[in-house]
């Protein structure tokens, strides 16, 4: 029996645990008849370590400043101290008392800074302790008078905590938290919920200014006093602990089949084994030889299973692992004529394990990764291949595996190394991805903007539907079967005359700016040059004759024209402010073309479709550490980065897109008075781009990528 029959014919064994922290570890084993004499025993394992639900872990964030990371102050509201500033003073105050007869109200204030909460995190919770002090004189939480109901507000406007002052505190929302009486002096207000609050915080840092700490009804005599940042007990200082979620996150999978799952062969150049099939060997060879003195070449195929892996996904890296292998002729790895260079491409067309040949091998991609030798027979290999799997991700449908073959195939050059079919578990091939997911779209303003919500496949209004979304005009299609990270897309044809849309009320403020993101790709049918156009309206657009698109007149306005799409799944970004308000989001195809002809539109699928309220800078109202010029500003390629001063100490360039995703993480030396942004190969649109250094932010801006 050929070694890896049984193993082929076995049943599979399915072993689900979910651990606590509800990551999911899967173990498959292959199910054999054990053999006391010559038993082969095999077996297949794979781990996949993801979320539930694709949705990412939670992280904490717990501050408690001291003196000089925190930013509080109490105001006094008497007469004589109104000027007065208290930023140093060891206790937070609020209450409204009487000083010698003279009447007087407190309120405090507090900042924390959230720069560590990526932008478009979910803060799932928020919650403040502030730690009770009696004051010398005795003072404390009181209700003498009556119950010291107070009020969480946020801060709306700039404060100083050296300089502030009732005189000039800082402006509040007038909603906020009620926060019940506490009339027990020294008493603690612990883990007391501010969520909505920080939400705020987060979703838009430029109005991140704090809170406010304040009476509800500020008659005397009622208080509240805590000690503050600037207090000699460090446990005493307030503390916030935050949980979030991340828009994206990260997962590894990990893949290492046997014969029933595993997918490798050789294939020999030898003109006498052109034709024979080593599907089933325990060897993966790489080698140009003689055989009995004839000149062959041999070069292996393998493929792996990368389908819970999300189309969208970025590949973080992907480690190969090939184990080596003596043969039993006591062949290897050989530079015997010089060295074994060899080269891994990407497998562009379909092929079988059990049926390729030397005369029907797959097309391969001409590029590819080069691998540098070990020539030491039976030596491993650790080979990174994270741009090879990211093809394979962003077009599936023409990506088939990887080929590994000599660089320059001339003997005496070889590789040998166990394939999934050889007798010893511990060395088959081995794939390791890290990836991080497509990023969730957080207070997305868009309804089911994945569609994923109601998802009938077939043309928009019946058969097909989808949650929220109704047909412009036409029949524009719902389909399950290409989508871009979650199933549920939309295919649509046309170009700048004449198409299909989708429409879906929304509300638009005039004045306020929108981040808008989708992912979409070529349908490669009729013509290229496919783009998305997306309209606003005021009421419902009337569709043209003879299937025209509605006349965008006074009460519409394009947001944003994309891009050329290509047939990879790719994401496009935008921002956009409206003159007026609008109550109407319509999605168009264009293409280059403006003619009523079914011969001259487009199709083009779309997916994942976030709309929100646009953030402003993450430092835009903080003070940074370091004065710079980013420009040209736009750009249609790389940018430059010039600081008013040479930097102190090391620091790192983060550049990343309005979904909170790095997209370029560089090292700056220290001395160093500019640097080069690189920006030549990134979609257009809008990114942040921050100078970071021993976790302190130096610089930050905004920079618009254009065409």
């Amino acid at each position: 029996m050929p070694i890896g029959t049984a193993a082929r014919n076995a049943k599979p064994y399915l072993q689900l645990i979910i651990t606590t922290n509800t990551v999911i570890i899967m173990k498959i084993f292959t199910l054999l008849p054990v053999f006391f004499i010559g038993c082969i025993c095999t077996f297949f394992q794979l781990t996949l370590t993801a979320q539930t639900g694709g949705e990412c872990p939670p992280k904490t964030l717990t501050l408690q400043p001291n003196a000089d990371k925190g930013k509080d102050a109490f105001v006094h509201g008497l007469a004589s101290l109104q000027d007065n500033n208290y930023g140093n003073d060891p206790s937070l105050q609020s209450m409204t008392w009487t000083f010698n007869g003279y009447p007087g109200t407190m309120r405090f204030y507090m900042g924390f800074d959230l720069s560590a909460i990526p932008a478009g995190a979910v803060v799932l919770s928020a919650k403040l302790s502030l730690y009770g002090l009696i004051t010398a004189n005795g003072s404390g939480n009181s209700c003498l008078s009556g119950d010291n109901d107070a009020l969480i507000r946020r801060v709306t406007s700039a404060w100083d905590e050296n300089a502030v002052t009732w005189n000039n505190q800082p402006s509040v929302d007038p909603n906020g938290i009620h926060v019940p009486p506490l009339c027990v002096g020294g008493a603690d207000l612990t883990d007391f919920n501010i969520t909505p609050l920080v939400q705020g915080m987060v979703s838009n840092p430029a109005t991140n200014y704090g809170i406010q700490f304040a009476l509800q009804l500020e008659e005397y005599y009622r208080a509240w006093i805590f000690n503050s940042s600037d207090s000699p007990d460090a446990t005493k200082r307030p503390k916030l602990v935050i949980e979030y979620q991340e828009p994206c996150c990260e997962a590894t999978l990990v893949l290492r089949p046997n014969a029933a799952k595993g997918k490798d062969a050789f294939v020999h150049g030898l003109s006498s084994l052109q034709d024979n099939n080593y599907g089933v060997e325990p060897s993966l060879q790489s080698m140009t030889w003689t055989f009995n003195g004839e000149p062959g070449t041999i070069r292996f195929y393998m493929g792996f299973d990368l389908s819970s892996i999300p189309q969208g996904s970025t590949i973080e890296s992907a480690q190969l692992m090939l184990f080596g292998l003596i043969t039993a002729n006591n062949s290897g790895h050989s530079c015997l004529s010089g060295n074994n260079h060899a080269v891994i491409r990407r497998v562009t067309t379909g092929w079988n394990e059990n049926t390729i040949t030397w005369n029907n091998q797959p097309i391969v991609d001409p590029n590819g990764i080069p691998v540098l030798p070990p020539c030491t027979p039976g030596a491993d290999l650790t080979q990174e291949i994270a741009p090879l799997v990211q093809a394979m991700i962003n077009d599936p449908g023409h990506s088939f595996g990887i080929q590994f073959a000599l660089a320059l195939e001339e003997y005496y050059r070889a590789w040998i190394f166990h394939s999934s079919d050889s007798q010893d578990s511990t060395k088959w091939p081995k794939l390791v991805v890290k990836y991080k997911k497509p990023c969730v779209c957080a207070n997305n303003l868009v309804q089911n903007g994945t569609f994923s919500e109601g998802t009938i496949d077939g043309d928009l209004g019946g058969p097909g539907a989808l949650d929220y979304w109704t047909a412009l005009q036409l029949s524009p299609q719902v389909i399950s079967g290409d989508y871009c990270a979650d199933p549920g897309a939309v295919l649509m044809w046309g170009n700048q005359k004449v198409g299909e849309g989708i429409k879906q009320l929304l509300n638009f403020q005039a004045g306020q700016a929108y981040e808008i993101s989708f992912c979409g790709k070529w349908h490669p049918e009729v013509q290229p040059n496919v783009r998305f156009l997306f309209l606003a309206s005021q009421g419902a657009l009337i569709p043209g004759i003879n299937s025209e698109y509605p006349v965008c007149g006074a009460d519409c306005e394009e947001m944003i024209l994309s891009p050329i799409l290509t047939t990879s799944w790719a994401t496009y970004t935008g921002q956009w402010t409206p003159s007026q308000n609008y109550d109407n989001l319509n999605i168009l195809v264009s293409n280059n073309f403006n003619i009523n002809n079914g011969s001259y539109v487009s199709w083009g699928i779309i997916d994942d479709i976030c709309i929100r309220k646009a953030q402003a800078s993450a430092t835009k109202d903080i003070p940074t550490l370091l004065s710079g010029t980013l420009f040209p500003n736009p750009t249609s390629g790389d940018a430059t980065l010039e600081f008013g001063t040479p930097l102190s100490n090391s620091a790192t360039l983060v550049v990343s897109d309005l979904l909170g995703r790095v997209l370029r993480k560089l090292e700056v030396p220290r001395g160093a008075t500019s640097l080069s942004v690189p920006l030549s190969d990134v979609p257009t649109g809008i990114y942040l781009t921050q100078v970071i250094s021993s976790g302190k932010l130096l610089w930050s801006g905004k920079v618009v990528k254009a065409e």
